[in-house]
């Protein structure tokens, strides 16, 4: 029997029925079928926390989210953020924010964070051409280990938000 090995996941996180709020969830469906080696991806939409227990069954080495962020630039800018970046706001209906969430693994594992920025967030199941672009941009970079090359934000806006 083949198992496949496992370093790393990919969370797709963010509300799908909101135009480019969905990026991180449109990424992980397109790598579904295909994902890099050794790559696991879940599809976690708005609630991240749900996905909590398959990190402390399978503790992989790398934990990659990505998510739409107001980050203050340009839409369809990819961003790395720090952890601490994430500390102030709330993923999902619980209201825990994101460095909460993950405290336990930051030790162990490495937690990267990527953010797109948005150009809308109204009702729609369609991203913006600059977000789908940037979609594409980001889709290359996981599928070719090449995550380092975005850079880090270096200070976040008032209404960051991944």
């Amino acid at each position: 029997m083949n198992v496949k090995k496992t370093t790393s996941v990919l969370w797709g996180v963010g509300n799908p029925l909101c135009g480019d709020d969905g990026v991180g969830v449109r990424i992980a469906e397109a790598l579904l079928d295909a994902p890099p080696e050794e790559m696991e991806i879940r599809l976690c939409e708005t609630t991240p926390e749900n996905h909590l227990a398959h990190l402390r069954r399978t503790r992989p080495s790398r934990l990659i989210i990505v998510d739409a962020a107001l980050m203050g630039l340009s839409p369809g800018a990819i961003r790395r953020l720090p952890l601490a970046f994430c500390e102030s706001t709330s993923w999902s209906s619980h209201g825990i924010p994101l460095s909460s969430l993950l405290e336990e693994f930051s030790r162990e594992m490495d937690l990267v964070v990527i953010a797109v920025e948005p150009a809308f967030r109204e009702h729609s199941l369609n991203l913006s051409p600059k977000v789908a672009e940037a979609k594409t941009v980001l889709l290359a970079l996981l599928e070719n280990g090449e995550l380092e090359s975005i850079p880090l934000l270096e200070k976040p806006s008032r209404n960051s938000i991944p």
